[in-house]
This record gives structure tokens, C-alpha cells and sequence, in this order.
């Protein structure tokens, strides 16, 4: 087993790269951006999302009905 890291934003070293020809069963994994990894969670703490302000709002909708109701 043999682990290559290859930055792919420079094309001039991947074409002679031992890892440019992927073989049957090799694995890749590409590591994702901060921003990727934390939308691709269940809940992101995303506070700038829509859904989270919708839901706070309700939330504090109704607290402010049973209180004054």
C-alpha cells in the first residue's frame, strides 16, 4: 500500500506522477473545504441558513402565544 498526496491545482507535476494512472481497486479521496464539510452535516450551525430563521421565529412565536394567551 502506497499513499500519494498530489495538489491538484497545479497541473505541471500530475502527468508524471506515479499516481496519474489509477489500477483497479485503488482508492481515492479528495478532502473536502471547510465550508463543504460543514454543509454536509446534519446540523451545520449554519445560523445564516434560512430554515434556521423560519424555526426561531415559530419557536418565538409561540412561546410569546402561551405566555400571553
Amino acid at each position: 500500500q502506497r499513499v500519494y498526496g498530489l495538489n491538484l491545482t497545479s497541473g505541471e507535476h500530475i502527468y508524471s506522477s506515479p499516481a496519474y494512472y489509477l489500477q483497479q481497486n485503488d482508492v481515492v479521496y479528495v478532502e473536502p473545504n471547510e465550508v463543504k464539510a460543514r454543509q454536509s452535516t446534519v446540523n451545520g450551525n449554519n445560523v445564516r441558513s434560512t430554515s434556521f430563521w423560519i424555526s426561531l421565529a415559530s419557536l418565538l412565536t409561540s412561546v410569546a402565544i402561551l405566555i400571553f394567551n
